[in-house]
């Protein structure tokens, strides 16, 4: 199925045989082809001179100044120069001064053309996502696409009003390189996971445009000379063969009723399992498993910890996928969890030396914590974070990010007044002494 990468290649090799030519006439072979009938067709298109060629998705936009002719291959579409010598009929054929001709084959019979008028277009677009290799496509676009969505990745990534342009070949290629199972629900991919996906399909789709597109059923450019990105393919329609990484034999899975390659070893699947906090286990007469999960004999089933930066003047400081942060001047408070080690982190987020696993580390990165305190009592992180805000009389603010141990906005708060930061370190003990409620 000609996908983004096929698309650029027809327009590529189109746009120099047609730019600037006239359309002097148009015949329906086939009046399955467009929802308009050929007279409607003819009235918009014919005598236009082309003056642009573009792409959106896998639409080819065909501009002839004031009318636009919009062709969407679908599944075994071709346009060609000269007509084949078979049986096959073409479905539309479009003729150019000076003598070039263009004709439309698709032996599946389910591409569509459509005339419109340029004002018409962004309506008739309105559905299509964002386009995977323009730039405002980043990691953190991609994550904020998928936010909340339960849809395994692959139905997420042939979704057209999502990103538009990638579909099965592509999309399968595309979680390989990314090393993601293609059941992945899309919701529970992390900052690093998006960065590399959306490294993955960036670089494969720009891989497909570099092979000439691929060819693994009927397509071909509009001189018939079939593309190179098959040769190449990691997975897609590789099912029983070996890996090329790591020589596990490729499997296939149907994913929303389409097939789907994907090798089990580079691609595991990780089953989204929500632990339990210490606090519902032990609510839910657990305390022998609660304790266990901080990693204690004995002790209450919590321990967490408090480090507080000083940010003295506004200033941007980038975030992983997230891309840079405005954070304002003031204090900045993480709250974190340590199963072991626990002091030994607060010092490390305190030396700022070497950086840790959450987002909270690129501001400790920069500014060094200098405030710290530890919490052993029978609040988790989400339920600290709320007390110790309540007690300070402060709000969560802009910087909700850098979650670890639970799936909340995050446990970096701030800004906050040095009263208040104060105000919560110094609450610490007498929270801890709380009983649970």
């Amino acid at each position: 199925m000609p996908e983004l990468p096929e698309v650029e290649i027809v327009r590529r090799r189109l746009w120099p045989c047609l730019g600037g030519l006239v359309l002097s006439s148009l015949e329906v072979l086939d009046p399955t082809v467009s929802r308009q009938p050929q007279g409607e067709l003819a009235a918009l298109l014919v005598g236009g001179r082309v003056t642009g060629l573009r792409r959106r998705g896998k639409y080819l936009i065909v501009e002839f100044g004031d009318a636009l002719l919009v062709v969407h291959l679908r599944m075994t579409g071709q346009l060609l120069f000269a007509a084949e010598e078979s049986e096959r009929r073409p479905r539309l054929r479009l003729e150019f001064a000076p003598a070039t001709s263009l004709y439309f084959y698709d032996v599946r019979r389910f591409g569509r053309v459509w005339a419109l008028r340029p004002q018409e277009e962004e309506a008739f677009l309105a559905g299509l996502g964002v386009e995977p290799l323009d730039e405002a496509f980043t990691p953190q676009m991609l994550r904020t696409l998928m936010a909340g969505r339960r849809a395994p990745l692959k139905a997420f990534l042939l979704d057209q009003r999502r990103v538009a342009g990638v579909g099965n070949i592509y999309a399968d290629e595309a979680l390989f390189r990314a090393g993601l199972h293609p059941l992945r629900p899309a919701g529970d991919v992390g900052p690093r996971e998006a960065q590399r996906l959306h490294a993955a399909i960036v670089t494969t789709l720009q891989l497909g445009i570099e092979h000439e597109g691929s060819s693994v059923e009927s397509f071909v450019d509009p001189a018939g000379e079939r593309g190179h990105f098959q040769e190449i393919l990691s997975v897609y329609q590789r099912t029983g063969e070996p890996c090329r990484v790591c020589g596990t034999t490729v499997a296939r899975v149907l994913v929303s009723g389409r097939g789907t390659h994907y090798c089990p070893h580079c691609q595991p699947r990780r089953f989204a399992r929500r632990r339990k906090t210490p606090r519902e286990a032990v609510s839910d007469g657990e305390p022998d498993a609660a304790r266990t999960m901080l990693g204690r004999a004995d002790g209450p089933p919590s321990c967490l910890y408090v480090v507080a930066a000083w940010v003295p003047q506004r200033e941007p400081i980038a975030v992983g996928s997230l891309g840079p942060v405005e954070f304002a001047r003031g204090w900045y408070a993480y709250v974190g969890s340590a199963r072991r080690g626990r002091r030994a982190r607060v010092a490390r987020h305190m030396r700022a030396t070497k950086p840790l696993r959450w987002h909270a580390d690129y501001l400790f990165a920069r500014r060094p914590a200098t405030r710290s305190g530890l919490y052993d009592g029978p609040l988790d992180e989400c339920e600290l974070v709320d007390r110790l805000l309540q007690t300070a009389g402060a709000a969560r603010g802009p910087a909700g990010f850098g979650a670890g141990d639970c799936r909340c906005g995050g446990h970096l708060v701030g800004p906050l007044s040095a009263a208040q930061l104060k105000k919560m370190l110094a609450s610490l003990p007498v929270l801890a002494a709380e009983p649970a409620p």
